[in-house]
């Protein structure tokens, strides 16, 4: 496989393929954020089938059309490469259909106790989903998922300090191996730390 463009998802499809062709069963998935992203993988990922030919490992690429909004995957033997649509990282507020001042409103109410432990559980995680969440505090996922949409409206204060929702890409379920929205709680007004 060519070396000669690099980042950091088709270094990832480059550590794949080094893996498959030296014998492991890998399965990978990445999320592409841009377009040209998308679009640079699936150029280097179409010279996979000759690469793995070559190392006589039979190979070969799927897709739809539009390989932006739908994503592609890489099959070489057992392993599978997965890329999945173009995440646009969220900017700015969500639209909804609430009035500003009742989002204001909103953000002013004190956590309720079961906000308290999912927050505190989802800082202690650190990344987590809500399955996994629920089963640390045994609640139910609806529950959480319930909790997790209230405190997404805005900054929210815990122990004295201004946290917000920050969600990750789509990663497998420790539970099932499903694609599932991962998420954190981090620091409003910061960065907060990458993954």
């Amino acid at each position: 496989m060519n070396t000669s463009q690099t980042s950091p998802l088709i270094d990832s499809l480059r550590e794949w393929a080094q893996m498959v062709s030296g014998g492991a069963g890998v399965k990978y998935t990445v999320t592409p954020t841009t377009n040209s992203e998308a679009l640079n993988l699936m150029e280097k990922a179409l010279t996979l089938p000759a690469w793995f030919g070559g190392k006589g490992i039979r190979c070969r690429v799927s897709s739809s059309l539009d390989v932006v909004k739908k994503g592609f995957k890489v099959t070489a033997g057992t392993s599978e490469f997965q890329v999945n649509p173009v995440h646009v990282p969220f900017v700015g507020k969500r639209p909804q259909a609430v009035t500003e001042t009742s989002r204001d409103a909103y953000r002013s109410i004190n956590l309720d106790t079961l906000q308290r432990e999912v927050v505190k559980a989802a800082l202690e995680a650190g990344e987590t989903y809500d399955r996994h969440l629920a089963e640390k505090i045994g609640k139910g996922p609806n529950d959480v998922s319930a909790r997790r949409n209230e405190l997404e409206l805005g900054d929210f204060e815990f122990n004295g300090k201004m946290y917000r929702i920050e969600y990750h890409i789509q990663k497998p379920s420790l539970h099932t191996g499903r694609l599932v929205q991962w998420w954190r709680i981090v620091e409003a007004g910061g960065q907060g730390k990458l993954f």
